[in-house]
């Protein structure tokens, strides 16, 4: 499970120079995350079923059995300026993904950018899923999950779930 964390996170560093999720904690399914000014705190909620993710750790949510786990991120960067054939690309290279499906799309009204595809961990056949959700000029929501194949019945619904009901709020500190 760590390997595959590390390379997720890996990856989602390429994608962007500024990642804001940085010194992340949970509270009740919810990553309170601190941005890279000191005075303004970057808040990701989404919906989360503790019954197929009952671990956490840091902003991370998994399963053991079956594998599966979902990470969200805050990234500096314009939604409508991301490179998508970019990411497809650099998806399927940095992670030795086998791209299923990718594209464009409107839901809930939400303008939403994904990559769907198949790689392999040792024996299993592992699913990845990774979402943009356009927030505002300046920050994109990326939710990564991956899931055993065997599962993806159960997994697909609740990391599409996720990114459909993942938002960011601002919160100021007083110092």
């Amino acid at each position: 499970m760590r390997k595959q964390t590390f390379v997720l996170f890996f990856f989602a560093l390429l994608i962007s120079n500024s990642i804001s999720a940085q010194n992340a904690t949970l509270r009740n399914d919810t990553i309170y995350a601190d941005a890279d000014t000191p005075s303004i705190s970057t808040k990701v909620s989404m919906e989360i079923d503790p019954s197929l993710f009952p671990n956490k750790q840091g902003s991370i949510f998994f399963c053991d059995t079956p594998r599966a786990m979902i990470m969200p991120m805050v990234i500096r960067a314009n939604f409508d300026s991301l490179n998508q054939e970019r990411l497809v690309a650099e998806t399927a290279t940095e992670l030795n993904l086998a791209i299923e499906k990718s594209g464009r799309i409107q839901k809930k009204g939400k303008d939403i950018y994904f990559i769907s595809g198949y790689t392999k961990d040792k024996e299993r056949s592992i699913v990845l899923e990774v979402y943009f959700i356009k927030y505002d000029l300046h920050r994109t929501i990326m939710i990564t999950g991956f899931y055993d194949k065997v599962a993806k019945k159960k997994y697909k619904k609740q990391i599409q779930r996720a990114a459909l009901t993942a938002t960011i709020e601002q919160k100021h500190y007083q110092q």
